[in-house]
C-alpha cells in the first residue's frame, strides 16, 4: 500500500518532481510482524466504501478481507519504541497538527522542512499550527516558482511566511528539478515540484518523514469530514542512512514577480456539482449513468463540446442504461479518451467513464486475419508469439494491422488439404490447452479474454472474421465445428467457469449458432446433405480417448 503525490496524469507519472512511500503487508503465515498502521488503513478503506455505496467495490472489499483475515491483528500500544516511531497512516483522523501531537512529536530540537506546491490563500495559520506542535529550531519552506523564477505565491503570502520566527523560504538543489541528463540540463526547463513532504530531522538523532498527498492547506490538514480526504504515511527513517543535513537551500534572492492571488490545490481540480457516475459495459456495449441525489437536467458531451446526450429527467439511485445510438457514440469516444464533460446549470466539469467487461474491449492493435490468428494460437512459446507480433508491426510500421495481407512465406499455409486441416486442429488444441492452463492456475481473466473476449487473438474475433470470408465453405464449416468442440471441452471440464459468465459468453454462443447454416453451404448432393451433416457433426464433436501406448 502506498501514498503519493502523483495524480493519474502524464505530468504526475513522467514529468513532475513527485514523492511517495510504499509499505508491504505480509500474510500472517509468512510474517508475524505487527502492522502499526493496520487499523488506520481499515478505517480509511471503510470510509471510502461509504463514499460510493452504489458501486460494487469488489477490489476494495478484497483488500479489506485480506487485512481482516490474513494479517497479524495485534496492535501497538505505544507510538514509539526505543526512541523510534512506528509507521502510521494519516487520513484526517484529527487535524494534522493534533494528530502529530498525539504521536508525541514535538519539542525534540527538530529541524523542519516543508515541501508543498500549494498554500492557503492569504493566511499562514496552517503552517503556524504545525510549527506550534513540532517546535522546530529552524524551518525551511519550499518556494514554488515558475520556469522564469517568478513566485507562484502572492507577495503578501511570501512576506507573511518570511516574517514568521525561524522560518525561511528555500528551494531544492538543481539536480532535483533538473529535466533530462546533465548535457541538456541548462537547456531544459526545470520540472514542476508537485511533491508533498514534511521532514523532521536532527543533526545527531532521529529523522521522520511524512509523505503523500498532504498540501500545506487547511482543507488538507483538517479532520476528515471538515476538509479533504488525504492520505500520507509517517515513517521513521532514522536508520535508513540518510545524511543529517538540509534538503532545501535558502533562496539567494527574492523573486522579482509574484502571483496576484495565491493558487490553492483546488485550482488543479474541477468543481463537481452532482454525485454522478458513468460506466460503459463492453460485454453489452451499453453506456449508463448513476445519479445519487435529485437534480435538474444535465448534458453529457465529448471533450470538444459535441453533445452525447441531454438527460432531461434524470432517474436517481439506480443505473440507467442509455440508448444504442448514444452507447455507440461513447464507444467510439473511448478509443481516444476515458473522460466525458458534464454541463449543468451550476457549472461544467469532467467525469471519468468506468469501463467494465474489458476482456470484450477491442484491442488498440487492430484485428489480424483468420489465418494469422490460427498461426498465433499454434505458436508454442511466448517468444515465438512475440516474434510473430513484432514482424507484423514491422511490416506496417504502425499498430494498425487491419487488412494486412500475409506476404511472408513463414506465415502462409501450404496448399495441401492435410496441411490446412492439421493446422486448424493444432491451433485449436493449443487454444484449449492455453485456456485450461489459465483456469487451473487461477488466471480466469486471461482465460476469459482468449475464449470470450474481443481482443485481436480471441475466439469470438476469429469466428467473426471467418464469417466475413466467403471463399471456402468446407474450411469455414470445419473451423466452426472445431470451435464448438473446443467450447464443449472447456464447458465440460470447467463448468463453474462457464456457468459464471452468461453475459460474457453470449456473443460466442450467438456466433456458434451459425455452424448449421455454414454446413448447408457445403457443396453436397441435396438428397444426402441433411443425413450426412447430422452424422458428420455428431462424429466430429465426439471426443475419443487416446489409446494407451503399448510398451
Amino acid at each position: 500500500v502506498g501514498t503519493l503525490s502523483a495524480n493519474l496524469t502524464r505530468a504526475g507519472w513522467w514529468e513532475n518532481v513527485e514523492a511517495g512511500h510504499f509499505e508491504t503487508i505480509d500474510d500472517k503465515d509468512h510474517s508475524d510482524e505487527v502492522i502499526s498502521f493496520r487499523r488506520d488503513l481499515l478505517r480509511l478503506t471503510k470510509y471510502i466504501l461509504k463514499l460510493a455505496p452504489h458501486e460494487p467495490q469488489v477490489a476494495m472489499n478484497r483488500i479489506r478481507d485480506y487485512l481482516k483475515k490474513r494479517t497479524n491483528k495485534q496492535t501497538r500500544q505505544n507510538v514509539s519504541s526505543v526512541g523510534k516511531h512506528f509507521t502510521r497512516l494519516f487520513f484526517g483522523q484529527k487535524k494534522f497538527s493534533e494528530w502529530l501531537s498525539e504521536l508525541r512529536i514535538g519539542g525534540d530540537d527538530w529541524n523542519l522542512e516543508v515541501v508543498s506546491p500549494y498554500f492557503d490563500a492569504g493566511h499562514t495559520g496552517t503552517l503556524e499550527a504545525l510549527v506550534d506542535v513540532v517546535e522546530p529550531v529552524k524551518t525551511r519552506v519550499f518556494l514554488p516558482t515558475k520556469a522564469d523564477g517568478s513566485g507562484l505565491v502572492s507577495k503578501a503570502l511570501f512576506e507573511s511566511i518570511k516574517s514568521l520566527e525561524g522560518v525561511v523560504w528555500a528551494k531544492p538543489p538543481l539536480e532535483v528539478t533538473r529535466a533530462g541528463n546533465r548535457k541538456t540540463a541548462n537547456e531544459a526547463l526545470p520540472r514542476f515540484v508537485h511533491a508533498k513532504i514534511y521532514r523532521l530531522w536532527q543533526k545527531t538523532g532521529k529523522q521522520i518523514i511524512v509523505v503523500g498527498s498532504l498540501n500545506m492547506t487547511s482543507p488538507a490538514h483538517s479532520r476528515l469530514k471538515a476538509g479533504n480526504l488525504e492520505a500520507s504515511f509517517l515513517v521513521d527513517v532514522s536508520d535508513a542512512g540518510y545524511p543529517r543535513r538540509w534538503w532545501l537551500r535558502p533562496i539567494e534572492s527574492e523573486p522579482d514577480e509574484f502571483e496576484e492571488n495565491d493558487p490553492e490545490v483546488d485550482s488543479e481540480c474541477d468543481s463537481v456539482f452532482l454525485d454522478l457516475a458513468f460506466r460503459f459495459d463492453w460485454s453489452e456495449r451499453v453506456f449508463s449513468y448513476y445519479l445519487v441525489e435529485e437534480a435538474a437536467q444535465f448534458k453529457v458531451c465529448e471533450g470538444n463540446g459535441v453533445k452525447v446526450v441531454d438527460v432531461a429527467k434524470p432517474v436517481t439511485n439506480k443505473w440507467v442504461k442509455l440508448s444504442v445510438d448514444i452507447s455507440e457514440q461513447v464507444e467510439k469516444l473511448l478509443a481516444s479518451t476515458s473522460f466525458v464533460t458534464i454541463k449543468h446549470a451550476k457549472g461544467e466539469w469532467r467525469a471519468m467513464v468506468r469501463e467494465e467487461g474489458l476482456s470484450h474491449r477491442p484491442s488498440l492493435m487492430s484485428q489480424l486475419s483468420p489465418e494469422e490468428i490460427l498461426e498465433y494460437w499454434s505458436l508454442l512459446s511466448d517468444a515465438q508469439k512475440e516474434a510473430f507480433i513484432a514482424e507484423k508491426l514491422a511490416a506496417e510500421g504502425t499498430l494498425d494491422l487491419q487488412g494486412l495481407s500475409v506476404k511472408t512465406q513463414r506465415y502462409q499455409s501450404q496448399n495441401t488439404l492435410f496441411d490446412q486441416f492439421s493446422g486448424i486442429y493444432h491451433a485449436f488444441e493449443r487454444l484449449v490447452k492455453h485456456v485450461s492452463e489459465c483456469i487451473e492456475k487461477g488466471r480466469d481473466k486471461e482465460a476469459e479474454t482468449r475464449l470470450l473476449g474481443a481482443k485481436y487473438d480471441s475466439l469470438p474475433e476469429f469466428l467473426t472474421k471467418t464469417l466475413e470470408q466467403n471463399d471456402d465453405a468446407v474450411m469455414r464449416y470445419v473451423i466452426f465445428l472445431c470451435a464448438k468442440q473446443a467450447v464443449d471441452r472447456i464447458r465440460g471440464q470447467y463448468a463453474s467457469f462457464w456457468d459464471d459468465r452468461p453475459k460474457q459468453r453470449a456473443q460466442l454462443e450467438k456466433l456458434l449458432d451459425n455452424c448449421d447454416q455454414l454446413g448447408l453451404k457445403v457443396e453436397l448432393p441435396e438428397a444426402e446433405r441433411k443425413e450426412f451433416l447430422e452424422w458428420y457433426q455428431a462424429m466430429f464433436l465426439q471426443m475419443i480417448e487416446q489409446p494407451e501406448a503399448v510398451s
